[in-house]
């Protein structure tokens, strides 16, 4: 009997080895346009060679779901923190950039016709 907890352990631990570590996340981007630009930029970031981390981009709604799936859980855990800081830094720019509104003032638009 011993022996065969014994073996039944090592089959558990080799066969966890071989799993995959995987996180799914939801995150919620305000709107569905939002998260479509984010997405689109997200996804051109690819992983460094040497990481064994993959993701997967998809939108629903306004949530932006990335799926990442590493065999090692320290490529998982950099993976998931390098999605927060773009993902992060990609909202902070399109805050930025749709706070400006361009104004046009009839003398540019007179000035504009007028060559």
């Amino acid at each position: 009997m011993e022996e065969l907890m014994k073996l039944n352990e090592s089959t558990l631990e080799s066969t966890t080895a071989c799993e995959n570590h995987k996180a799914i996340l939801y995150i919620d981007l305000e709107n569905e346009k939002k998260a479509q630009i984010i997405c689109r930029t997200l996804a051109v970031d690819k992983e460094p060679s040497r990481s064994t981390a993959k993701r997967t981009y998809n939108v629903q709604g306004h949530h932006l779901v990335v799926e990442v799936v590493s065999l090692d859980a320290k490529y998982l855990q950099k993976s998931v923190d390098n999605l927060f800081d773009m993902c992060y830094l990609a909202r902070q720019t399109i805050d930025e950039v749709t706070r400006y509104h361009l104004q046009v003032s009839n003398s540019f638009i007179d000035a504009l016709d007028r060559s």
